[in-house]
């Protein structure tokens, strides 16, 4: 693209959120200007698409930009009954979010802010504070959950609480749940009983068999100490503390060695 020039791309609107589409993200704040992400909340662009897409207008600066701004738009309306030169007028000359308007919502944010919620801060004795944010490795951001769809209140309470919210990384160790690629097979539901008398079963014999049954129609008895408490869904949890009467499946996990060992898994 020759400096100076412009680009408008509809895509799937996938990479504003998922892991995959961080390059994308970084290489756009970095190199390019974005000016423009659009999104239709109200009705799809591609009737017989199986995916959401956004509209991006990008440009290609001249010299390096410092900071910028980019406009997130989503509307509220279908494109034929929402957009004309008056709204356009509007939004080209927000600088400011607005959530109120009929037809659409507008958030903008700068190049900066957009990079410093993105990177991941490394301990100050690896790189130090007088490294600039470009700097750091740039692990991604939820643009679309959070500026195109992120209801007003979700950034009231950001601004609110800011001096003592924190990332859920900084005080927990986050990662995926179990992936077991068969659920039907491995969730297990006890028979007769329920988790908290199962676990309450284990810790007086981890050998103890636990009659279980799952998904896929099969019924038996398993060691207690290759069942492990499991939360298939958050809905059946009431509060920020887990308690074994909210937790209804069991999973089955064991290592290699144990199939020699265990009844269950030999057979």
């Amino acid at each position: 693209m020759n400096d100076g020039g412009i680009f408008c791309f509809i895509n799937s609107n996938s990479w504003l959120d998922v892991g995959y589409g961080a390059g994308l993200q970084e290489f756009l704040l970095k190199n390019m200007r974005p000016i423009y992400i659009i999104d239709n909340i109200a009705k799809r662009s591609f009737k017989q698409a199986d995916v959401n897409t956004v509209i991006v207008l990008i440009q290609k600066p001249v010299n390096k930009l410092e900071d910028y701004v980019i406009k997130f738009v989503a509307f509220k309306k279908p494109f034929e009954e929402a957009i004309s030169l008056d709204v356009l007028k509007e939004i080209e000359i927000a600088n400011k979010p607005i959530f109120d308007h009929l037809l659409f919502r507008f958030y903008p944010k700068t190049k900066k802010e957009l990079l410093e919620e993105g990177v991941e801060y490394l301990e100050e004795t690896e790189l130090g504070l007088k490294h600039s944010v470009e700097s750091l490795p740039y692990i991604g951001n939820k643009w679309d959950g959070k500026y195109l769809r992120a209801p007003e209140i979700y950034f009231k309470i950001l601004e609110k609480g800011k001096d003592k919210l924190v990332k859920l990384g900084d005080i927990a160790d986050v990662r995926f749940g179990i992936k077991t690629g068969a659920n039907e097979f491995f969730y297990l539901k006890p028979v007769g009983m329920n988790v908290k008398e199962v676990v309450e079963i284990a810790e007086r014999d981890s050998k103890a068999l636990i009659r279980v049954k799952n998904g896929a129609g099969w019924e038996g008895e398993i060691e207690a100490e290759f069942l492990k408490l499991v939360i298939k869904s958050l809905k059946n949890i009431k509060s920020p503390f887990v308690e074994l009467e909210n937790i209804e499946f069991l999973v089955l996990i064991a290592k290699e060695e144990d199939y020699s060992t265990s009844m269950f898994l030999k057979s």
